[in-house]
């Protein structure tokens, strides 16, 4: 006997465009973007996404790990933490808090913690999950 397959199809959360057959479609936070709409943001000087490589990571004062800030446009923005204090493995070396305007947010969509045990990838992930978040996230 064979199986139920339910396939997906995604539309543009921007211009609301259905893909053609084998068209690209981008995740951008939590939305699905068209190439066409990608293309028109880099076109206008719009920033994209944040990635892992956009955080400076430097030790503080007064402070053992290595740490950076990011904020966003939205009011939200992140903490992300590397050594002693993070939660964290040798793998995994760092940890991300979600901040709403400068503040650690302990209740949005992504998580209602902090989220430890990082890759730069996941983190990468998680930047571009708060860029995106609406100016009044619900949980």
């Amino acid at each position: 006997m064979g199986h139920r397959v339910i396939q997906r199809i995604n539309q543009c959360d921007i211009c609301e465009k259905i893909p053609e057959d084998g068209e690209n479609m981008w995740e951008m936070g939590r939305q699905i973007w068209c190439e066409e709409c990608c293309d028109k943001q880099e076109e206008n000087g719009v920033r994209i996404m944040s990635t892992f490589d956009d955080l400076k990571l430097a030790k503080r004062p007064g402070f053992a790990n290595l740490s950076a800030t990011i904020h966003f446009e939205n009011g939200y923005g992140a903490i992300v933490i590397c050594g002693h204090w993070a939660i964290s493995s040798d793998e995994k070396p760092f940890e991300l808090s979600v901040l709403k305007n400068g503040r650690i947010c302990y209740d949005t969509p992504i998580t209602d913690d902090v989220v430890g045990n990082c890759t730069e990838d996941e983190i990468t992930s998680l930047l571009q999950e708060i860029e995106y978040l609406p100016m009044d996230a619900p949980k």
